[in-house]
């Protein structure tokens, strides 16, 4: 999938009618690709934890958090879903981590940090939307989760 968007980024450089970028720039489109990765290697790592595979888990919530910790440092802007996602990988990969392994700090003391941001973040969202009414939250929510329908409208 990244490769197929790297191809269309590549060829809106050369058109100017892509209309998958007709809402978000190709920066935006990645983030929210990684966004899925992120989502999808959490739900492989809750499906191992019930299958005993501990050293798959770990793998997976590593995975997720390299993602997460490439989209919240190197990106100009994140996406809001994007980001709770994000930090929800860090969070899981706290619960894996000794304090040696953050650099002396304690890993709840750090897990905690990391709740108060994702908290600031989800405040932040829900404000941009308390103004809206609820047919435009509705339909916001929506279009973001994938799952659209008229029904919305």
């Amino acid at each position: 999938a990244r490769s197929a968007l790297l191809l269309a980024a590549q060829q809106r450089m050369s058109s100017s009618h892509q209309t998958l970028f007709r809402d978000l720039e190709p920066a935006g489109q990645m983030q929210r690709l990684d966004s899925a990765l992120i989502e999808y290697y959490l739900l492989l790592a809750s499906r191992d934890e019930q299958q005993d595979g501990e050293n798959e888990k770990a793998d997976c919530i590593n995975k997720a958090a390299a993602i997460g910790v490439r989209m919240l440092f190197e990106d100009d802007y994140v996406i809001g879903e994007a980001a709770v996602l994000a930090l929800k990988a860090l969070i899981e990969k706290t619960q894996l981590c000794t304090s040696d392994e953050l650099g002396g700090e304690d890993p709840s003391d750090v897990r905690s940090a990391l709740f108060q941001y994702r908290q600031k973040v989800t405040e932040m969202m829900s404000l941009s939307c308390a103004g809206k009414d609820l047919i435009a939250r509705e339909s916001f929510a929506s279009a973001n989760i994938g799952d659209f329908s008229m029904e919305a409208f």
